[in-house]
């Protein structure tokens, strides 16, 4: 973000408060819920990616925790992190949840991936090396687009009632 100090301090404090309510606090409540909701969401966007995580016996704050909070800043190029925060500033934070998807589902969401990443160590690795091609802006800005849908639509019909009472409280889906 290109801004004078003061401005870039304010507008930290609107995505905390706003975007990203209860992420900072003591507990990491929000962050914890997110993370039960994301692997819910990655368990019908790619249930191998989901059933190999469960039997490693990885929870989501394990590998989701950083890509939440610092919005992908630490994860991804520069410019990639920009085109993922211009998208999370017009749709809000179900991008997060897009990119996060789009990034499991092509890096562990195949038979040949999961083969190399048979302990936790390898599939922690795996995760935190992420494929050139889930770096480049192009590639994840289509990806997150139209391909994924809504919460809503990841869920089918009914949703569970956490995935409905987040969408709606903090999506306004």
């Amino acid at each position: 973000m290109h801004m004078p100090a003061e401005q870039a301090f304010w507008c930290l404090v609107q995505i905390c408060d706003k975007y990203l309510p209860g992420y900072y606090s003591a507990g990491l409540e929000a962050i914890q819920l997110d993370g039960e909701i994301f692997f819910a969401l990655l368990r019908r966007a790619s249930p191998l990616a989901h059933r190999h995580l469960r039997r490693q016996r990885i929870d989501p704050v394990l590998y989701m925790t950083e890509w939440f909070m610092c919005i992908f800043a630490r994860t991804l190029p520069w410019a990639s992190v920009l085109r993922v925060w211009d998208m999370f500033f017009c749709e809000g934070v179900k991008i997060i949840f897009r990119v996060a998807l789009v990034l499991l589902r092509h890096t562990l969401g195949s038979v040949e991936k999961l083969r190399s990443c048979q302990g936790m160590y390898e599939t922690m690795e795996q995760l935190r090396n992420l494929p050139q091609q889930c770096m480049q802006e192009d590639f994840l800005v289509h990806e997150v687009g139209p391909g994924l849908g809504t919460l809503h639509t990841c869920f089918g019909p009914s949703p569970p009632s956490s995935a409905f009472w987040y969408s709606f409280l903090y999506l306004g889906n």
